[in-house]
């Protein structure tokens, strides 16, 4: 199996810096919110969730070999 990329991990990102946040973590000068973080992370997925398990027909694809 090949390892997360692209728009999972971003998304894996994005939560856990909001997990990091909420939990008491300092965020650095700047940063968005643990908020925005999250709303973030939870566009990107529905939208990888849409495309990303398509290829490139629009077929769904059923098999590892496809991605």
């Amino acid at each position: 199996m090949a390892p997360p990329h692209g728009a999972a991990i971003v998304a894996g990102r994005a939560v856990l810096y909001a997990a990091l946040i909420d939990a008491g973590a300092a965020p650095p000068a700047g940063a968005t919110s643990a908020t925005d973080a999250a709303a973030f992370a939870k566009r990107i997925l529905p939208a990888w969730a849409d495309h990303g398990f398509h290829d490139k027909t629009g077929a769904f694809r059923r098999t590892e070999e496809k991605y």
